[in-house]
């Protein structure tokens, strides 16, 4: 039987939010637009992967830049939405390569 891994309280999290070094980490991993939609407003940093340690939070490698709109249709309730937007994008995308 394998350990069950715990994930952080909101207690941790909200101590990592308010923190000077997450401010820090925001500004140093935040990108200039949606990875997914391309809007340049309300923008956040969403984890990739789910993280059950702390030390693990800060990790630049597990964090992608969306705006609010995207991060609240990433998560599985939303999925058709979001395909439909990431369509849309791709589409968007292939047009602007053709020209």
């Amino acid at each position: 039987m394998t350990e069950r891994k715990h994930s952080l309280t909101s207690d941790e999290l909200r101590r990592v939010w308010q923190s000077d070094e997450w401010k820090e980490f925001v500004g140093k991993n935040l990108g200039d637009h949606c990875s997914l939609c391309g809007s340049k407003e309300s923008l956040l940093l969403h984890h990739r992967t789910f993280v059950y340690k702390l030390e693990s939070y800060m990790d630049s490698s597990r964090v992608v830049t969306v705006c609010k709109r995207c991060h609240h249709l990433i998560h599985p309730h939303n999925v058709t939405e979001l395909e439909a937007i990431l369509k849309k994008n791709r589409d968007r995308l292939q047009r602007k390569d053709e020209l």
